[in-house]
C-alpha cells in the first residue's frame, strides 16, 4: 500500500548514520535502515542485514515494525537508491527497496520507501510455494510459480540456481 500525509503523519529522519521512517495513521509503521556501525547510509546495496539497531562495523541493520508487531528473528537486505541530506543532516530525499525474511512471517516481505523522491518503484519478483508432481517413472518434479508484482514494461530475465540438498537439484 501507499500512504500520503493526508492519511497520517510521516516522518523521515537521520539518527546517527541511519534513517528512521515512521508512519502514524490507520496503521503504524516504523522502518529502520542502518549502515554498518560508524558509517552513514548512502546509495548502494546492504546485504545480510541483522535486526536494527544491532550491527557491527561490517553488518547493516534493518527493522520493520507495524502496530507494535515485529518479525521475530530476521535477516534481510535493502538497496538505497537515493539518500540526500541537508546542511544540518536532515533528510531531503530518500528512496529504498527492502526485503525481510523473519521467523514469524513466510515468505519474505518486500517494500519500498519513497520520501520526496522521484525514483520510481520497481516491479518485484515473487516465487510461490513449490508443488510436487509425480511422474510415471516414479520421480517427482517441483514446480514454482514465478510472478512480477506489476507489469515491468520491458523484458525481464531471471537467473536461478538449484542445489542438491533434501532433494536432487
Amino acid at each position: 500500500f501507499s500512504v500520503t500525509p493526508v492519511e497520517g503523519n510521516i516522518t523521515v529522519e537521520r539518527v546517527g548514520g541511519a534513517i528512521h521512517a515512521d508512519f502514524d495513521g490507520f496503521q503504524d509503521y516504523w522502518l529502520r535502515f542502518g549502515p554498518p556501525a560508524g558509517s552513514t547510509l548512502v546509495p548502494g546495496g546492504y546485504v545480510m542485514a541483522t535486526r536494527y539497531p544491532s550491527r557491527s562495523p561490517t553488518t547493516p541493520g534493518l527493522d520493520v515494525t507495524w502496530n507494535y508487531s515485529g518479525w521475530g528473528g530476521l535477516e534481510g537486505q535493502f538497496v538505497v537508491l537515493e539518500a540526500e541530506y541537508g546542511p544540518e543532516g536532515e533528510v531531503l530525499r530518500f528512496a529504498v527497496d527492502w526485503e525481510l525474511h523473519g521467523a514469524k512471517v513466510a515468505p519474505a516481505q518486500f517494500g519500498s520507501v519513497r520520501y520526496r523522491s522521484s525514483v520510481p518503484r520497481r516491479p518485484r519478483l515473487f516465487v510461490g510455494s513449490a508443488v510436487a508432481t509425480d511422474e510415471d517413472d516414479g520421480s517427482s518434479d517441483m514446480r514454482f510459480v514465478v510472478a512480477l508484482s506489476e507489469p515491468a514494461g520491458v523484458p525481464v530475465t531471471v537467473r536461478y540456481e538449484t542445489l542438491d540438498g533434501t532433494a536432487r537439484a
